[in-house]
């Protein structure tokens, strides 16, 4: 059983679904300092446009005329890729305080879905006022950061895709993922995992039998408990040792050799 924590777990309850504007990833857009006179009128920029979203809603589609730049203020969502073969594949799972809609910045349009995995909100920037605080050149720069952090996430994880086994990667999607809550003031061990073991196959490369089965070993290792959707890391110490060094080596085949009979 998940024991009780001093933290709150990440994700769940309405308390911790609820990232502080401190904490996101739009703030430095939406309170801006030093704008030029010009730019005024752009302030305040999101503080009353919030848009709900019911489970399973999108936020867009992949082909949709960018509108927003937006920010997760509360729930989850997941973005996925339609491929040429009819298939959907998960490029990311955003959690409170992440930014979506960055994919359209190129030519204007969305290149992936966006997709509530719970209740969710967000707020947004629409894209003709966030065009026009790029003007300013301390949000420029803002901007120009933002964008890095995606790149690298996405650059780590199709580095991870191509070298690590089921086994890594099941356990640095975890680790990744309590960080990610700790750098947001959340527990780092205990929160929620909202997608299915599918759409975290498809986001690892794996298939969901092969994401249960990692899980269920964490779980019998005593690395991990779990009570539906909740997780709690146990050891996070041994977590990143299977990260490293997912499999015990082989037990060798190699035998003595054989005695020699007795006469």
């Amino acid at each position: 059983m998940i024991s009780a924590s001093n933290r709150v777990p990440a994700g769940a309850g309405e308390s911790p679904h609820r990232a502080a504007c401190m904490i996101c990833a739009l703030q430095p857009f939406c309170y801006p300092h030093n704008l030029p006179p010009r730019l005024m009128d752009l302030v305040p920029l999101v503080r009353a446009q919030r848009r709900r979203l019911a489970r399973g809603e999108s936020l867009f589609r992949a082909g949709d005329l960018q509108q927003a730049i937006y920010a997760v203020k509360a729930g989850f969502l997941m973005s996925r890729v339609p491929l040429d073969d009819g298939r959907m594949q998960v490029s990311a799972f955003a959690i409170v305080g992440d930014v979506l809609g960055c994919d359209a910045m190129g030519d204007g349009f969305h290149h992936s879905d966006a997709i509530a995995l719970d209740a969710c909100e967000v707020c947004e920037i629409p894209v003709t006022k966030f065009e026009r605080l790029l003007e300013h050149a301390e949000s420029a720069a803002a901007a120009t950061r933002l964008l890095g952090f995606q790149v690298q996430r996405v650059t780590g994880h199709a580095a991870a895709l191509a070298a690590l086994t089921a086994r890594q990667r099941v356990a640095g999607f975890l680790i990744d993922f309590a960080q990610r809550w700790e750098a947001r003031g959340f527990s780092p061990s205990e929160f929620v995992l909202p997608m299915g073991r599918a759409d975290l196959g498809s986001y690892l490369g794996l298939t969901a039998e092969t994401v249960t089965r990692e899980l269920s070993l964490l779980r019998a290792s005593r690395i991990t408990a779990s009570s539906g959707k909740h997780l709690q890391i146990l050891d996070m110490a041994g977590l990143e040792a299977m990260r490293e060094q997912p499999e015990k080596p082989a037990a060798s085949r190699m035998h003595a050799p054989a005695r020699a009979r007795h006469r």
